[in-house]
């Protein structure tokens, strides 16, 4: 059946939004298609004196179009397509800090039910990149708001996917399959129409898998396997030709795991596996110069060519209680251990600079707790929360031996729910917690973060109600407090900031 929304919408900072959608069929040809525009004066992000440096409302504008269509060509086969595109233009602050970003997705997906028991799917997709933006002198002494450079950073990712389902034993499924990624990475900053390529660099990832997922009476059983190739080449690393041109890995992965259902009310599981990550391009080559270490205005990240890949295992255990329909418990343990961990590391705030180093052994453990209910057609609510303790292990260098992994809150909770009120009134407020973390692996130049609360609510109000026909009043109210925290690297959240919308359905 055809549907069609539109909704507007005005906020704080002037911010002014815009939705369109609409889906329906004809026949075995199914679409939907749409699109959504912001546009926003915003307001200052940065800490106090940060490196943002802003002297005016930095300003925004962001639309994005969608659509999807899927073409059954017989009642055992499909075809679809979705593409999508966003353009993000604005700028932060300053007369020569503007950008211009671009992000297109393109998916296309076949699937065949060739028996009653065997499904095929190939999947392959396009992604482009295209984030562009300016940089002026304004950290020159004395400071100046002139045009430094240009700069910007491209990528394209093809992906690709082929997949066999053979269901067998009743419920019990094997799958085959293997997988291709191909991807570029460039870097360039644009001086007086001179352009100068910082980073080049091209990936190829592929892979061969197979799972087994096998149900007997009440026990699930799954294991399996892939052999995971990568190779990277660089033609550029921080404007220079490296020495080493290309480096490939390759490993075999495992995964496993089990769950007993020991009633409806009751299900007990357990789960492992092994993980491989190599170095991107972008830790080994960064954004700047090894040069530009400590100069003044040069903020992003710091190449490091001698990056080794990390290699991990992980565990957990859990269990899911159902003591009714409309009550759920979820409680799950985990322990994951990295070698050669891949982390963040600050290495100064003004210059705002970061480089991706290897942190030795970092391993992480805790436990997970969820509550979902639903109490009553006027009430619904949830909580969940995180425990996390982190610790790195590195002998080489002292600063970081017992350290944390940066960027991992001690502890995370979220509480919400939603109140159907009279007069057509929805209420859902939802509270989240945000426990300790630090911005770096360095017990001496760390910064510490977290230990705030922010209290967010969603107001909706039915104006009209037909069988083919509504029109609503939603309200967003966020960080209600205006709990004006600050985050890593001299950003803060803006504080308090609203939006409502009259949303049309018919």
């Amino acid at each position: 059946m055809p549907m069609t929304s539109f909704t507007i919408g005005y906020g704080s900072w002037n911010t002014i939004y815009g939705r369109f959608y609409h889906e329906g069929s004809s026949g075995d040809f199914h679409y939907l298609f749409g699109g959504t525009y912001e546009q926003s004066d915003y307001t200052n992000y940065g800490t106090r004196t940060s490196w943002l440096n802003m002297i005016n409302d930095p300003e925004y504008k962001k639309g994005k179009i969608y659509f999807k269509t899927s073409l059954f060509l017989n009642p055992e086969a499909k075809v679809s397509l979705f593409a999508h595109h966003t353009q993000h233009v604005g700028d932060v602050g300053r007369p020569n800090r503007e950008y211009n970003h671009q992000y297109d997705l393109i998916n296309f997906l076949y699937e065949n039910k060739m028996t009653e028991d065997i499904n095929l799917y190939f999947k392959a997709g396009y992604r482009y990149y295209n984030r562009r933006w300016e940089e002026d002198n304004y950290n020159l002494n004395p400071p100046s708001l002139s045009l430094r450079s240009k700069d910007g950073v491209k990528q394209n990712i093809f992906p690709f996917d082929l997949s066999l389902n053979y269901r067998h034993w009743s419920k019990s499924i094997l799958t085959i399959g293997t997988d291709l990624q191909i991807g570029t990475y460039k870097t360039y900053s644009e001086v007086g129409g001179n352009r100068n390529y910082g980073n080049d660099a091209s990936s190829l990832n592929y892979g061969f898998y197979i799972q087994e997922k096998v149900i007997l009476d009440k026990w699930v059983f799954r294991f399996g396997g892939r052999y995971n190739y990568t190779k990277h080449k660089y033609d550029l690393i921080g404007s220079s030709v490296p020495e080493i041109k290309k480096k490939s890995w390759n490993r075999i992965l495992w995964t496993a795991g089990i769950r007993y259902n020991a009633s409806e009310k009751i299900g007990i599981y357990a789960n492992a596996g092994s993980s491989f990550l190599v170095p991107s391009a972008k830790s080994i080559g960064g954004t700047l110069k090894s040069s530009d270490r400590g100069v003044p205005g040069r903020d992003g990240q710091l190449p490091n060519p001698g990056l080794k890949p990390e290699k991990g295992y992980g565990f957990d255990l859990g269990i899911d209680l159902s003591p009714s329909k409309e009550f759920q418990i979820g409680l799950r343990g985990f322990f994951n251990i990295v070698d050669d961990a891949i982390v963040e590391n600050r290495i100064s705030e003004t210059p705002s600079q970061t480089q991706s180093v290897n942190a030795g052994k970092a391993k992480a453990y805790g436990i997970e707790a969820e509550v979902n209910h639903y109490h009553s057609d006027w009430l619904i609510w949830f909580v969940n929360g995180t425990f996390s303790k982190t610790k790195v292990k590195n002998p080489i260098d002292s600063d970081q031996d017992g350290s944390n992994i940066p960027f991992v809150p001690k502890f995370i909770a979220n509480v919400g729910a939603t109140l159907k009120l009279p007069y057509e009134f929805q209420v859902s407020p939802y509270f989240q917690y945000v426990g300790t973390y630090y911005d770096s692996s360095s017990k001496r130049d760390r910064k510490e973060f977290g230990e705030y609360a922010t209290l967010n609510m969603n107001i909706k109000k039915s104006l009209y109600k037909t069988s083919s026909y509504t029109a609503n009043l939603i309200v967003d109210l966020n960080n209600i407090f205006d709990k004006k925290y600050e985050m890593p690297w001299q950003f803060q959240d803006p504080g308090f900031n609203a939006m409502a919308k009259i949303e049309l359905r018919f």
